[in-house]
C-alpha cells in the first residue's frame, strides 16, 4: 500500500462495490422491462457516446480519476468477505444475463453507476466490467512492484 493510496485490497472490495451496485440497478431495470415500463435506452449525448467509445469500446480508462463515496473500499473489510463478494456478484450477473433471450440483452439499460445521467446496455454493462477490472488489476501489479 502507498501512502494515501488504497491497498491491493481496496481495489478489489472497490470492484466489489462497484459490481453490486451495477447489478442491483440493472435488476430494478429488468423489473421494469418485464413490466413493460422501461423506455428504450435515451440517446448519448456527444461527451458519453466518446467515453463510450474510448472506455467501454476501446478498453482504456484513464489513471487519476476519483470514485464516488460510495465505491470507496470498507476500511474494515476481510479477503474472504471480499472475494465472496466478487463471486456472488459474478454469479447474480451471469444469471442475469441467461435470464434474457439474447435479443432482450440490448433493451436493457440501467444508469452508469459513476454518473447516473448516463447508462449502460447490459453487454456495455458487461465489458465496462472487464475494462475496469483490467484497470485495477493494473494497479495492483504496481502496489506489488513496490
Amino acid at each position: 500500500r502507498r501512502p494515501t493510496a488504497w491497498s491491493a485490497g481496496g481495489h478489489v472490495a472497490h470492484l466489489a462495490l462497484c459490481l453490486e451496485d451495477a447489478r442491483a440497478g440493472l435488476e430494478r431495470a429488468l423489473d421494469r422491462l418485464r413490466a413493460g415500463a422501461r423506455p428504450p435506452p435515451p440517446r448519448r449525448g456527444p461527451l458519453e457516446a466518446l467515453f463510450v467509445r474510448i472506455a467501454v469500446q476501446g478498453g482504456r480508462l484513464p489513471r487519476g480519476g476519483r470514485t464516488s463515496p460510495a465505491f470507496e473500499p470498507p476500511a474494515q473489510a476481510t479477503r474472504e468477505d471480499v472475494l465472496a463478494r466478487l463471486a456472488r456478484e459474478g454469479r447474480r450477473h451471469r444469471a442475469l444475463g441467461l435470464a434474457l433471450a439474447p435479443s432482450d440483452r440490448d433493451r436493457l439499460w440501467a444508469p452508469n453507476p459513476f454518473r447516473t445521467s448516463w447508462h449502460y446496455r447490459l453487454p456495455e454493462m458487461v465489458r465496462m466490467h472487464a475494462v475496469h477490472a483490467r484497470h485495477h488489476a493494473a494497479l495492483v501489479r504496481d502496489i506489488a512492484a513496490g
